[in-house]
């Protein structure tokens, strides 16, 4: 009974028992759908941004380590990156190692390689005049297969390379390689670094 004496309403408490548990259920039903879930969400995205940030391609040189370019006669050409104070021997090993016709002592092999350096391992017997001392590829004399080492040129654009020089004559500076069919500028900014028009 209520403090009047009345017997209690039990229609009414029966409303309020459906209506707590209407309220729990939902609350349960919400957390299994993963409502509750929010902190876990976001540690999915942080760590989706780590990943990102670390796979952004391309090398770059640490206080522990260099950067380096060899091209010529090895087996596999290319960028690496290298323990600080590596010998060019080191590099070459990294590479492959050397062709069987590669000219290994016109190499200082003993040398320390120096970081965003262009090392290159020429073939015997050739011509001084297609390599500068800075390692740059001369456009003007560089036969196909020494084309073929820049980054990104293979046998179709060394030839036209080659045709075009035969057509037209020396390249008059570097920039001129945009003439040649097939090398755009997106492609002579890749080869700069690497070529010279002596």
């Amino acid at each position: 009974m209520d403090g009047k004496g009345n017997p209690p309403d039990f229609r009414k408490l029966g409303f309020y028992a459906a209506l707590g548990g209407v309220a729990v259920a939902a609350v349960i039903i919400w957390m299994l759908s993963g409502g509750g879930y929010a902190v876990p969400a976001s540690e999915s995205a942080y760590q989706a941004e780590i990943v990102i940030r670390a796979d952004d391609g391309g090398r770059s040189a640490t206080p522990d380590t260099i950067v380096v370019y060899i091209t010529g006669e090895v087996a596999d050409p290319g960028v690496y990156e290298i323990e600080r104070g590596a010998r060019i021997a080191a590099v070459l090993e990294l590479a492959g190692g050397a062709l069987g016709d590669a000219d290994l002592g016109a190499v200082n092999l003993s040398k320390k390689a120096d970081d965003e350096e262009h090392i290159v391992i020429p073939k015997a017997g050739e011509s001084l005049a297609t390599r500068e001392t800075s390692g740059l590829i001369n456009i003007n004399a560089a036969g196909r297969d020494e084309l073929m080492t820049l980054p990104g040129v293979g046998g179709v654009t060394a030839d036209e390379i080659i045709r075009h020089r035969e057509e037209h004559g020396p390249f008059q500076n570097a920039r001129e390689l945009t003439e040649v069919f097939g090398v755009g500028e997106k492609t002579y900014e890749r080869l700069s670094a690497y070529i010279t028009a002596e």
